[in-house]
């Protein structure tokens, strides 16, 4: 498939819609069905279509398993801090302010934690 120019164009030409739209599934999931983990998967499946179709790598395993590691860090302190003053934040903004920000978390987490999946199955498959 690598070889072939016209799915790697159309892949290279409909990037930017998927990620446009994969980000509004996440930013859109604490209003409406969706979230993290379905924008995340849209993400990762946008990635892995033009890592498969170009010649050059974009995706390198250990740096996807490092960021995901300090992906979940940021996920955990941002749980805390929500569970630490959850009474101060009475505000209807403010809490869709860190839902948001969770959602994206959450969605940057399983987009890095499924291409990285992916790749280690294509590493696997290689050998």
């Amino acid at each position: 498939m690598k070889n072939n120019p016209l799915l790697s164009s159309i892949s290279s030409l409909i990037l930017p819609f998927t990620i446009l739209f994969g980000f509004y599934i996440i930013l859109n999931g604490d209003l409406s069905p969706g979230g993290g983990f379905h924008g995340g998967v849209m993400l990762s499946t946008s990635f892995l279509l033009v890592h498969f179709m170009k010649e050059e790598h974009s995706l390198h395993f250990y740096e996807i398993i490092k960021i995901e590691k300090y992906m979940f860090l940021l996920l955990i302190l941002l749980s805390f801090f929500l569970l630490i003053n959850y009474s101060v934040l009475k505000s209807e903004w403010q809490m869709n302010l860190i839902l948001m920000a969770m959602n994206l978390i959450i969605g940057c987490k399983v987009t890095i934690g499924l291409c990285g999946i992916m790749l280690i199955f294509i590493e696997e498959g290689s050998l």
